[in-house]
C-alpha cells in the first residue's frame, strides 16, 4: 500500500530501510557468532533487483565446544545475550542439522533447542514459505493445500518425486529436519563500523553524544567479542540544510563532516572514546543539523602492561589522550605536541608532531647500547619517573637525556612495545 494508506491504520510505524545499518548488524552477528566458534557460515540473500546483500541469518557449528562453553542450551543463552549487548533481538535455535537449526530461528521466537530425533515434531507448524521455494513451486503447494511443514513432511515420496521432482524432495526433507549437509565457513572479515540514519537531524551536541555513546557501546562490545582493542577511531556525520531553507538550499548545503583520531595504545573504553569525541565536537562543531552517523575503528591487539610488585599504579594512558584533547581544545590542534626542526635553510622552521622521545634498547654484553626512536611505540601515563633511566619488566632502557626532559613534569614516561 501507500504511504498516505499506511498511516490511516493504527499501530503502525514507518521506518525508513537503511541498507548500512543492516550491513553493520550483520557483521556485529559474525562478531558475536565467532566468538564461540570459529566454524560460521553467513548465507546472503537476493533483494528483488537480485543485488545480493548481506544476510540475516548465522549458522555456527557448536560440535565440541561442552567443555569450553557449556552444554549447547547455555551456547544458545550466552549466544543471545551477547547479540543483546550489541543493540541486535535475535532468535537462536540449536539442532543436530544447519537447515533445521536456521528454519528453527527464523520460526521460532527467543531460545529454541531441539533435541536430536525430534526436528520434524519441532518444525511441524512452521508455515511453508520458510522453506522458500520458488514462485511455480509455492503455486503448486497452496492448491494442494499445503501449508506447513507437516503437511509437506506427511506427503508419500515416490508420488510426490514424480509430481514435483527432485526439488520436492528436497523440501520434503527441510521440512522433516532430516538434511544433511556440511557447513561452508564464512570468510573471515573484520570490519568494526557502525552506522545510523536518523528519522529527524540533530543539531545540539548533547543529544549528538546520547547518539554517539550507543554506537560506541556496541563497537567495543564487538571489539571485546573479537579479544581486540581500538587503536585508531573515524567519525563521519553527514550535514543536512536547516528545516526553514528551501529543497535547492538543503541539497546544496549538504556535506560530510569527518574527523580521525590515532591513539598512541589501544584502547576499549566506550567513554574515553565518548569523551574524546566531544571535546572534538566542542572544538569543531559540524556546523549544521546531523542526518547520519558512522563510526569506524581500526583494530588491534589490546595493551597488555606489567606493574612493580612495589610501586603504585600509574595512570592509565587513556588519561593523558583526554588531557592532551583539552589542550587541544583550548590551544588548537597545530600547538600541542612535540617541535621538530625542518631540515630547511629558513630559520626557526619546526612543525609540531605527536610526544616521542629517544629511548635507548639493551644489548648483549658485546655489543654497545643502540638508540632507538619511539616513532611506533604508544605514549602514556605511568607513575614512577624514577623508573626513567633504569631497566623496567621489559628489558627497555631509557636513555638519561629522557630521564631529564621528564623530570620536569613528574607525570609522563614512555612505555615501550615489549
Amino acid at each position: 500500500m501507500t504511504k498516505l494508506h499506511a498511516e490511516a491504520c493504527l499501530g503502525i510505524q514507518l521506518r525508513r530501510r537503511s541498507l548500512a545499518q543492516e550491513d553493520t548488524a550483520h557483521y556485529a552477528l559474525l562478531d558475536c557468532a565467532q566468538f564461540f566458534s570459529p566454524r560460521v557460515e553467513a548465507p546472503n540473500r537476493q533483494s528483488a533487483n537480485t543485488t545480493v546483500l548481506p544476510g540475516d541469518t548465522i549458522i555456527v557449528d557448536i560440535t565440541g565446544l561442552d567443555r569450553l562453553f557449556g552444554s549447547p542450551a547455555k551456547i544458545a543463552r550466552d549466544l543471545a545475550l551477547r547479540v543483546t549487548k550489541v543493540g541486535l533481538v535475535a532468535n537462536v535455535a540449536v539442532a543436530s542439522n544447519p537447515d533445521a537449526a536456521m528454519h528453527a530461528a527464523r520460526g521460532f521466537a527467543g531460545v529454541t533447542v531441539i533435541p536430536p530425533g525430534t526436528e520434524a515434531k519441532r518444525l511441524a507448524t512452521l508455515p511453508i514459505p520458510l522453506l522458500e521455494p520458488s514462485p511455480e513451486m509455492m503455486e503448486t503447494l497452496e492448491r494442494w493445500g499445503i501449508r506447513d511443514f507437516r503437511a509437506l513432511a506427511a506427503m508419500p515420496e515416490v508420488a510426490l518425486s514424480q509430481r514435483l521432482g527432485q526439488e520436492g524432495l528436497r523440501l520434503q526433507k527441510l521440512a522433516r529436519g532430516s538434511a544433511e549437509r556440511t557447513i561452508v565457513p564464512a570468510e573471515p572479515t573484520v570490519k568494526f563500523e557502525e552506522a545510523i540514519e536518523l528519522e529527524d537531524a540533530i543539531e545540539l551536541l548533547e543529544p549528538l553524544a546520547f547518539v554517539l555513546n550507543r554506537l560506541l557501546d556496541q563497537i567495543c562490545e564487538r571489539l571485546r567479542a573479537r579479544a581486540l582493542a581500538a587503536n585508531e577511531l573515524r567519525l563521519t556525520l553527514q550535514i543536512k540544510g536547516h528545516e526553514d531553507q528551501s529543497l535547492e538550499e538543503q541539497a546544496a548545503s549538504r556535506r560530510l563532516h569527518q574527523r580521525s583520531f590515532q591513539f598512541p595504545v589501544p584502547m576499549q573504553d566506550s567513554r574515553t572514546f565518548l569523551k574524546l569525541l566531544q571535546l572534538d565536537l566542542a572544538a569543531h562543531p559540524p556546523g549544521g543539523p546531523v542526518k547520519k552517523i558512522v563510526i569506524a575503528a581500526g583494530s588491534a591487539p589490546p595493551r597488555f602492561g606489567q606493574a612493580g610488585l612495589f610501586l603504585p599504579k600509574g595512570p592509565a594512558p587513556e588519561r593523558l589522550e583526554l588531557t592532551l584533547a583539552r589542550l587541544r581544545g583550548i590551544a588548537g590542534d597545530d600547538r600541542v605536541g612535540s617541535a621538530e626542526l625542518l631540515d630547511t635553510h629558513a630559520p626557526d622552521a619546526f612543525r609540531m608532531r605527536p610526544f616521542r622521545a629517544q629511548i635507548s634498547v639493551r644489548q648483549p654484553s658485546d655489543t654497545p647500547p643502540v638508540s632507538a626512536s619511539t616513532e611506533a611505540m604508544p605514549v602514556g601515563i605511568i607513575s614512577g619517573v624514577e623508573r626513567c633511566g633504569g631497566v623496567n619488566a621489559r628489558g627497555i632502557r631509557f636513555s638519561r637525556a629522557a630521564s631529564t626532559r621528564l623530570r620536569s613534569s613528574e607525570a609522563v614516561e614512555i612505555m615501550a612495545k615489549e
